[in-house]
């Protein structure tokens, strides 16, 4: 926000209103230390390209370039208000989201999972606003879409193999590891997100969409609960591992080695995996054309 202010005392106001978006793990506010910017603007209808895109293209660069100088690395993958696909009026964006919705693929299928987690950070936050609001609808009512986005939260699973012993991977120091984010976490969030969008919740946050999906009473009680658990015992490890890795001068990442935690902790990383694996199960049957992937 204090980018944006800043932003607006060097060029002016804006000549149209608009609103700055936030995506991601931003957007859930659920970022922690090793992140980098997602966002985007959505703009009045009234914006024209020729009269207005130039005050705008200043604006995010001003943002983007604050937010790299603040530690929020540029997003590899060009998602940032910066790049002209992202700075567009309402009512192409509905049209993204509607096309996305309606005829999924695998690049849009990617699209969605980052940018139906969106927020308004500043300026007129009706305009997100709505986009949520068409994002839920438009989802709910699409059995296709969802099964489509329940298919690619199953790409990524647990590491756990038979008798739940650790499955790891090996770094280029030949050490044990576990991806925390990748093989924990956004699995976890990936599927909180489908069964939100099949509840037409406009909730962004993994534990309100829990809470809006248990108000739907969609899955039983105890295993949103055990979710719950799962996600903020996971999320726990990740910031105590990213915290201790900064303390030792290192560069922090999502990368951790079992043998290094006690049995009790070994034991507790092996329950909310398996709460993962239950409910990645009970999404396959809840969506049950889906071709089983393991990775």
């Amino acid at each position: 926000q204090r980018l944006l202010e800043l932003a607006e005392r060097d060029l002016g106001p804006p000549p149209v209103p608009y609103c700055f978006m936030a995506l991601g793990s931003m957007a859930r506010d659920e970022q922690l230390l090793v992140t980098d910017q997602d966002n985007a603007l959505v703009l009045d209808d009234s914006f024209d390209p020729v009269q207005h895109d130039g005050y705008f293209l200043k604006l995010a660069t001003f943002v983007s370039d604050g937010l790299a100088a603040c530690g929020y690395s540029y997003c590899k993958g060009g998602i940032m208000a910066t790049n002209d696909q992202w700075r567009q009026p309402l009512r192409v964006w509905k049209a993204y989201f509607t096309q996305w919705i309606d005829k999924p693929n695998a690049a849009t299928l990617l699209n969605s999972s980052i940018f139906f987690d969106l927020d308004g950070v500043y300026g007129e936050l009706e305009l997100v606003q709505a986009l949520q609001t068409l994002c839920a609808q438009k989802s709910s009512a699409s059995p296709a879409f969802l099964t489509a986005m329940a298919r690619n939260a199953l790409n990524r699973t647990p590491p756990l193999g038979f008798f739940r012993t650790f499955v790891m991977e090996t770094d280029g120091r030949q050490k044990q590891i576990i991806n925390l984010k990748g093989r924990g976490t956004a699995p976890l969030t990936d599927l909180i997100r489908v069964h939100a969008l099949a509840c037409a919740s406009t909730a962004q946050n993994s534990v309100d969409r829990l809470e809006a999906i248990s108000a739907t009473k969609l899955m039983q009680p105890a295993a949103i609960e055990h979710l719950r658990y799962a996600l903020e015992f996971l999320s726990m490890v990740r910031i105590r591992h990213q915290a201790d890795a900064i303390e030792q001068g290192q560069q922090p990442d999502n990368y951790i080695e079992p043998e290094r935690f006690s049995s009790s902790e070994r034991h507790n990383l092996k329950e909310a995996f398996q709460v993962l694996s239950h409910a990645q199960k009970f999404l396959r049957f809840r969506y049950p054309g889906i071709v089983r992937h393991t990775r």
